[in-house]
């Protein structure tokens, strides 16, 4: 009977996600845009190179309680898919391109809101829309 050279256990894998969970954003109740999160999320899985099949591991210690209602609604299989995850949240939070549009479209500037906030805010609400089509290329 020969051994495993490197046997890997359920305690090595989880310790070695401990350093980037500090590191990971977390949604506050307040958070409503859903598209900017997960893009951040996103990014400091990728430069902590966790690989993907790990990121729904993570998703949960990120969610607010609004999010944490949907997580608990999916079955163990879908909660192991972080792409199925991030497409329930995305349903709960109506963050689609109809919305997106629609917001974008009727944006109006507040009177506490300075031009350049005005046009950053447009420019994210652009930039959710495109996401949500699948748009990235002109």
């Amino acid at each position: 009977m020969q051994k495993n050279a490197n046997p890997v256990s359920v305690t090595d894998s989880v310790s070695a996600f401990c350093g980037v969970k500090a590191k990971l954003p977390v949604m506050t109740a307040s958070t409503t845009d859903v598209i900017s999160f997960f893009s951040g999320l996103e990014k400091v899985l990728q430069i902590n190179a966790v690989p993907k099949e790990a990121w729904a591991k993570l998703i949960p210690t990120t969610l607010n309680e609004r999010c944490m209602r949907t997580y608990a609604k999916l079955s163990v299989t879908d909660c192991s898919n972080y792409d199925v995850v991030k497409a329930a949240i995305f349903d709960a939070f109506k963050a689609n391109s109809h919305t997106y549009l629609q917001e974008l479209t009727s944006a109006h500037r507040t009177g506490k809101e300075s031009y350049a906030e005005y046009c950053n805010r447009l420019i994210e609400l652009q930039n959710n829309y495109l996401h949500c089509q699948k748009i990235d290329s002109f």
